[in-house]
C-alpha cells in the first residue's frame, strides 16, 4: 500500500512540473523573454566607439563576439528579441547578434524620427565620416566600389575588408549621407 502512494505522489510531482514549465513557456511567449542587458549600467551621452576595419571590431567588441562582449557600451535605450536575434538600440546605432554572434553595426548620420545622430564616426584608416560626408569624399579615402556593379545610382558605397563589407547608403534625393551598415560576409 506504501508503495502505490508513493508512485501516485511522484506522479503527481511530475505532473505539477510539466504544468509549471507548460505555464512558464505560456508567459514567456506572452510577455516575451527578459532583457539580457537589464542589469547593465546606464551609460549616458556615450561616443560612437571606433569602427576597427583590420579586426573587425566596433570599439571592444569584434564581430562574431556573445552579447557580453557589448556590456561596455551601457544599458540600451532598446532592446528587440526575437527567437534567434537581438538588437540593441543606443542613441547613434544600432548593433544586431544573431544566434549570440555579434554580426552587424548600424550608425545613423540623419534622423528619422527623434534618434540623436552621429556627428562623427572613426575609422581605423584615419578617416571620420561625417554627416556632410559625399560619395566624392569617400570614395576619394576609400577607393572605388570593390563591387563591380554601379551601386553609386542607388545612393550606396559598398566596400569589403575582409570578410567585413561596408555599406554608405546616401538618401537618394538628396545624396545625403544617411547611415552605414557594416556587417559580415558569412559566405
Amino acid at each position: 500500500m506504501q508503495f502505490f502512494r508513493q508512485v501516485r505522489k511522484t506522479s503527481i510531482n511530475k505532473s505539477l512540473f510539466v504544468f509549471h514549465g507548460a505555464l512558464m513557456q505560456f508567459l514567456r511567449n506572452l510577455f516575451g523573454k527578459p532583457d539580457p542587458t537589464r542589469l547593465w549600467p546606464r551609460l549616458d551621452d556615450q561616443p560612437v566607439p571606433l569602427l576597427d576595419l583590420s579586426r573587425p571590431a566596433f570599439g571592444s567588441i569584434v564581430f562574431k563576439d556573445g552579447m557580453q562582449a557589448a556590456e561596455f557600451l551601457g544599458r540600451p535605450t532598446k532592446t528587440m528579441i526575437t527567437a534567434r536575434c537581438l538588437d540593441l538600440t543606443y542613441p547613434r546605432f544600432i548593433i544586431s547578434f544573431e544566434d549570440n554572434m555579434f554580426t552587424d553595426v548600424h550608425v545613423y548620420f540623419k534622423s528619422h524620427t527623434d534618434e540623436v545622430i552621429c556627428e562623427e564616426l572613426r575609422l581605423t584608416t584615419g578617416m571620420v565620416v561625417t554627416p556632410g560626408s559625399t560619395m566624392d569624399e569617400l570614395t576619394a579615402r576609400l577607393g572605388k566600389n570593390y563591387d563591380g556593379e554601379s551601386w553609386e545610382k542607388y545612393g550606396v558605397l559598398q566596400y569589403t575588408f575582409g570578410n567585413l563589407i561596408l555599406e554608405f547608403v546616401f538618401d537618394e534625393e538628396k545624396m545625403e549621407l544617411d547611415y552605414l551598415h557594416a556587417y559580415l560576409d558569412f559566405v
